[in-house]
Order: C-alpha cells, then sequence, then structure tokens
C-alpha cells in the first residue's frame, strides 16, 4: 500500500524542505497497512466458524482494501515532489526498479520462511487429531 500512495523517488527529487513530512507520511503509511492487516486477519479468524474460511477472507480482504482506499484519499498527496520537466521516462525506470525490488524481496522472504518440508505435518494422535507429540529419546 504505500508503494501505491508515495511511490518511489529518483534521488534528490523533490523539495528538501518536505522530506521530513513526506517520510514521516510513508513511515505513517507502513504502520497503518501492518495494523489494518492484522485486524483484518484477525477478523477473517473470527468469521471463519461461522462463514468457512474461503468466505472469511472474501469478507475481511475487501475490507482491509476499502479502508485502506479510504486512507489514500485522506492522507496528502505526494504530487507536488516531482519538479516540473523532470524526465517521465527516468522517474519511470525507478518506480519500476522499486517495484521489482519489492518482488523479489517478497518472492525471497516467503520463500525462506515457508519453504516446504522445514518443519513437516505434525503426527497424529491415537485419536486422529493433530497435535504435538514429543519425540521419542534416542
Amino acid at each position: 500500500m504505500p508503494f501505491l500512495t508515495y511511490p518511489a523517488m529518483p534521488p534528490a527529487v523533490g523539495d528538501p524542505d518536505t522530506i521530513g513530512q513526506r517520510t514521516a507520511l510513508f513511515f505513517l503509511t507502513i504502520a497503518l497497512s501492518v495494523l489494518l492487516g492484522v485486524a483484518a486477519a484477525v477478523l477473517g479468524m473470527r468469521l471463519a466458524p461461522r462463514l468457512g474460511t474461503w468466505n472469511a477472507v472474501v469478507a475481511a480482504g475487501p475490507g482491509y482494501v476499502a479502508v485502506m482506499a479510504v486512507l489514500a484519499l485522506v492522507l496528502p498527496s505526494d504530487d507536488d515532489a516531482i519538479p516540473d520537466g523532470f524526465p517521465a521516462a527516468l522517474l519511470w525506470d525507478v518506480r519500476l526498479a522499486s517495484l521489482g525490488l519489492r518482488v523479489v524481496l517478497g518472492t525471497g522472504f516467503a520463500l525462506v520462511s515457508g519453504a516446504p518440508g522445514t518443519a513437516g505435518p505434525l503426527p497424529r494422535r491415537p485419536g486422529g487429531d493433530r497435535t504435538a507429540v514429543p519425540a521419542p529419546a534416542v
């Protein structure tokens, strides 16, 4: 979400007097996005027993998107950060490179943190439930 509201700028672009305000708004957007994402996940988990997992996700996910869209409209824009006559191709290249970096980092984090086979399935108890069973001593 912060990337959509306050996209990346080339180095030394923008009014140096507003860098503090722009940085604060960017980090505020990150914090709000994380907090609202956690709230949406909690809402989804609470709705899952009543609606089922799929319907709970369908209910909570668009709610997150709607609240973030309202925040994007309410928070000040960053349009004045780009000076007149700035090359659009350079701005596009920087934003595309920044988006690519985010995709690569996100994919890397997802692969490392959720690597298949790292934990394995929990063993079944005689009753059939999947709860942790202590490993036998060797």
